[in-house]
């Protein structure tokens, strides 16, 4: 696996939570990045990890559309994500067909590092959030395996939160205050965190503070208002 996520250099940059000027909506490489992230992310047979097989399944609007997309994920892995140290070459397939170069050298496919892991879970949909937690954080140890079982278990209670407090110590790592992803750290964690999850962790913190009574008073009366059942 890769070592803690290196900080972006000259030859590409992360563009995860990249927006558009005039609105506040993810520009085509975030959302092709996060693609890129997403489909290498369950791992699976070589051919689905191939460039090919990455742009078949992060192309927007499905596998028609893939061609449209190949070079721009070609590029995204080998000018930012391979540099940064989120994505790495796992092994070669033999073609069965073409040149006679690429029949010898075989067709690359890819894995994400532990990084590589980490910004794929600040993304991931709800019921994703906390397998991919426990995959990132298998055979940790000391401060990090104690921030991963915690991050988990607000995954399995509030995937939502749990993303933010992620995407923010990404943000960190994007816009050059933090030079690696990893290892985590509570510490880290609570540089990145912005106002919404500041609030969020206080209400929590508070309402665990509460006698197990009041706790399910609490807990009943924002099932009823967010119509959780």
């Amino acid at each position: 696996m890769g070592s803690g996520g290196r900080r972006p250099g000259p030859r590409g940059r992360l563009a995860v939570l990249d927006e558009y000027r005039t609105r506040r909506a993810p520009t085509g490489a975030a959302l092709r990045q996060r693609a890129i992230l997403a489909a290498l992310a369950p791992g699976g047979e070589p051919a689905g990890r191939t460039r090919t097989g990455v742009a078949r399944r992060a192309a927007p609007g499905g596998r028609a559309k893939w061609k449209n997309v190949y070079t721009a994920v070609m590029q995204d892995i080998d000018e930012a994500l391979v540099p940064l140290g989120l994505v790495e070459e796992a092994g070669r397939m033999p073609p069965r067909r073409g040149p006679s170069a690429l029949r010898e050298h075989g067709i690359p496919y890819y894995h994400l590092t532990r990084p590589g892991m980490l910004v794929a879970a600040a993304f991931a949909p709800d019921a994703d959030v906390a397998a991919r937690l426990a995959q990132l954080f298998a055979g940790s140890a000391g401060e990090e395996a104690r921030v991963g079982r915690a991050l988990g278990a607000l995954a399995g209670a509030a995937p939502g939160l749990a993303r933010a407090v992620l995407e923010g110590h990404v943000r960190e790592f994007c816009e050059g205050r933090q030079r690696r992803l990893l290892p985590l750290t509570a510490d880290k964690l609570a540089v990145g965190a912005g106002g919404e999850v500041r609030a969020s962790a206080g209400f929590l913190a508070g309402v665990m503070g509460l006698g197990e009574e009041d706790r399910g008073r609490v807990g009943a009366l924002l099932g009823a208002i967010s119509g959780a059942r």
